[in-house]
């Protein structure tokens, strides 16, 4: 029987993690930047990036970003999705 790591579970299925992962609504990332009241040339750090769904979603809006994500399978997607962005990532935990 094969043990589940529950620390490298969505990194060992990146792929299909990402494919079967719903995004965020548009509106929710609206709000966010409402409610904390990011200025235009805000930075923000996001620990636990995943794959970039939210992350895209904000840089999109021209936020710096640092994504710190123990997955370098995660972070490889994310790296790709976000290519256009300025956005930088570390593997780490």
């Amino acid at each position: 029987m094969h043990q589940i790591d529950g620390k490298t579970v969505f990194d060992e299925a990146a792929q299909l993690y990402d494919k079967a992962r719903p995004s965020y609504p548009q509106q929710l990332v609206e709000d966010v930047m409402f409610y904390a009241n990011l200025p235009s040339d805000g930075r923000i750090l996001e620990i636990g990036c995943g794959t970039g769904q939210a992350t895209c979603l904000f840089a999109r809006h021209g936020y710096r970003m640092l994504c710190v994500e123990p997955g370098p399978n995660l972070v490889a997607l994310a790296k790709e999705k976000c290519r256009d962005y300025p956005v930088e990532f570390m593997t780490s935990t």
